[in-house]
């Protein structure tokens, strides 16, 4: 689906043609990249899930700070339309490799429950009616929307904010790699501090982050202070590998892959609309600052909201999903 939104948008010389490329597109990496990436690590690891999941996540920005340049080569070698052609090459070398190496979940679970059908029910966590009537399922969605709204729009205006007052279009193209370097180094580190102090913590951390950079960036023109708005707003891409582990933090892992198909629509929703209403404010001031503003806001609610979330635990006991507990918290017990 990604390789043919981009022969579409190779191909496109209206609006209405490049829209539609863009939601092939966008199909494309909600239904083969971010999702499928979270359900896989959740299966697999226990004890390390958010090292992992910070892992295998980051791979979409240190991948992104590459293609970044690729794609300015490109443009600059023979057009738009040819550096859309280009990026399919890497797009179709992943697939042989997905179908050859990656595994929904290890061969002895998958054993265990056909052999004595246990697996569904022995797993802790909610079922999908008393998930959807849980506060904490509708934090997560709110952290969801937060995160979605802030990282699309950054991701999407941070170039024409560089352009803007006299930048190279080269310059803007290093800026954006380093926004992704800065967002996959924010990933790993922020992901083994959730295993030794929690997700939340974690989440909370990147929001605040990217709140200082997006102040940073309208509050002064200094080079410096521009420097500390890309690096800080990189840092709110890193919740991408941390809320599949505040839903299963909350939820369990019962009906988690459901769980996290809902959490993944209303993720690409905000995705959707972040650039848009950002698009749409610059336009009615003629300005960055009143939209990254009301970014840092979102952000700081992002981070309000995460910490509101309360742990899954199962109704009889103390059992909590241990997998995703600080170290300290593993051995606490907790009675209703």
């Amino acid at each position: 689906m990604i390789a043919a939104g981009f022969v579409t948008t190779s191909r496109a010389t209206h609006f209405g043609p490049l829209i539609a490329a863009y939601a092939i597109i966008g199909a494309g990496v909600g239904l083969g990249t971010v999702i499928p990436a979270a359900i896989v690590v959740t299966n697999w690891f226990d004890k390390v899930r958010g090292k992992a999941m910070a892992f295998v996540m980051s791979g979409t920005t240190f991948g992104g700070a590459l293609t970044a340049q690729l794609g300015n080569y490109l443009v600059n070698l023979g057009g738009l339309h040819f550096a859309y052609l280009g990026m399919i090459v890497p797009v179709l070398l992943s697939v042989p490799i997905v179908m050859l190496l990656v595994q929904t979940r290890p061969k002895s679970v998958i054993t265990q429950a056909r052999q004595h059908f246990t697996y569904p029910t022995s797993t802790p966590g909610y079922e999908v009616s008393e998930a959807l009537l849980s506060r904490s399922f509708w934090m997560v969605i709110l952290v969801t929307i937060c995160f979605g709204f802030v990282a699309a729009a950054v991701a999407l205006h941070l170039a024409p904010f560089i352009i803007k007052p006299g930048y190279s279009t080269n310059i803007a193209a290093i800026a954006l790699s380093a926004f992704q370097i800065s967002a996959g180094v924010s990933k790993l580190s922020l992901g083994a501090l959730t295993d030794r102090n929690g997700v939340k913590v974690s989440i909370a951390i990147a929001f605040l982050g990217g709140a200082v950079g997006a102040m940073s960036l309208v509050t002064s023109g200094h080079p410096w202070l521009l420097i500390i708005g890309i690096l800080g707003m990189g840092m709110s891409l890193a919740p991408v590998s941390l809320i599949p582990l505040l839903l299963a933090d909350s939820m369990g892992l019962r009906r988690f892959a459901t769980l996290q198909g809902i959490q993944g629509f209303i993720l690409f929703l905000a995705v959707a609309a972040g650039p848009f209403i950002q698009g749409w404010l610059y336009d009615l001031s003629g300005s960055y600052v009143t939209s990254f503003h009301i970014l840092a806001l979102v952000a700081v609610a992002g981070a309000l909201f995460t910490l509101t979330c309360k742990r899954y635990k199962r109704e009889q006991g103390a059992e909590l999903t241990a997998a995703l507990a600080p170290a300290g918290d593993a051995a606490v017990q907790l009675h209703p």
